[in-house]
């Protein structure tokens, strides 16, 4: 990087007014870096403002009292000084900041992306649109691998180990395995979780009232409002097809519908009418057509029509 952008850089970031990208190149800069050669210890305060405030000081005179013409040769030494304090306060700041941190990791994604983590025992686990996933920071020391579908959609490839279980939480359903693959659909939204086995066999439990034990093709359903619950045959392909584009509803509501759209193509579908409401829907959603196209098809499903404005839909 050439020293005058560098300085713009760095003035940008110490004044507050650093872009997300400019703040994650300063960041993947830091993070080449192993924390043990980031030394010393602050006084107890606010120690982002008092960074930022240091390196001002120290920089800003020199910026100003150097000549233009000899700037290329002056700047870089109080360059690669500047680098030096704000690698040392950074890291100390972030080793201060170290006991305030929260005991998960926590992965998201918004409407319409999908993503792909593997988890430190080579698991792997994908998630759906608007979905939330927390892992333990000690996953790797567990004995029992524990993670946390705090909402939406995830598909687990699971790294089989016969002594350490893996168990997911999603609401008050565990759904508890050794190795296999499997899928849950759990989206607050919805009345209903539904777990679909693709391999292997899990256990599936409601605050440690075992339901069911499932295996290949096998799905569970349980209803969050009244607490009742069905197995039945279900193909994993199908239940867990949204990785590659494509989502499959069968007796879905509307409630459901909208979900799926909103997963697929970040757009909300709404209603006023009540026998729409009322409505089973069987459709196949593939994110390579336009949401134009997918919105006809469901609209001759029952002979209603739709209207789009921005990012709404009514379906009437």
């Amino acid at each position: 990087m050439k020293t005058e952008n560098f300085r713009e850089l760095l003035s940008k970031y110490i004044e507050g007014r650093a872009t997300p990208a400019e703040i994650d190149l300063i960041e993947k800069w830091y993070n080449s870096h192993p924390d043990d050669e980031l030394p010393g210890i602050l006084a107890e305060g606010d120690y982002e403002d008092r960074i930022r405030e240091e390196i001002y000081k120290a920089v800003k005179p020199y910026w100003y009292r150097t000549p233009v013409r000899r700037l290329s040769l002056v700047v870089i030494p109080y360059a690669a000084a500047v680098i030096l304090l704000f690698s040392i306060c950074i890291g100390v700041w972030r080793k201060l900041s170290l006991a305030e941190r929260s005991p998960f990791l926590s992965y998201s994604t918004p409407g319409g992306k999908l993503k792909r983590l593997v988890l430190p025992d080579s698991s792997v686990v994908w998630l759906n649109a608007a979905s939330k996933l927390r892992v333990s920071r000690d996953f790797p020391e567990q004995k029992v691998r524990e993670i946390y579908l705090d909402e939406g959609e995830a598909f687990f490839d699971v790294t089989g180990d016969a002594v350490r279980p893996f168990i997911v939480h999603s609401g008050g359903i565990a759904t508890r395995v050794l190795g296999t693959s499997f899928n849950i659909k759990a989206y607050k939204e919805l009345p209903e979780v539904k777990i679909t086995v693709s391999s292997g066999r899990v256990k599936v439990s409601h605050e440690n009232t075992a339901l069911a034990i499932l295996e290949h093709d096998r799905q569970i359903i349980y209803n969050k409002r009244s607490r009742k619950f069905r197995v039945q045959g279900q193909e994993s392909d199908l239940s867990s097809a949204w990785r590659d584009g494509r989502i499959f509803l069968r007796n879905a509501d509307f409630s459901e519908l909208a979900m799926a759209l909103k997963n697929a193509y970040g757009i909300e579908l709404t209603t006023s009418s009540p026998a729409i409401y009322s409505y089973a829907f069987n459709v196949r959603i593939n994110t390579s057509r336009s949401v134009e196209t997918t919105m006809s098809i469901i609209a001759s499903i029952h002979q209603n029509h739709f209207r789009r404005k921005e990012n709404v839909i009514e379906l009437y």
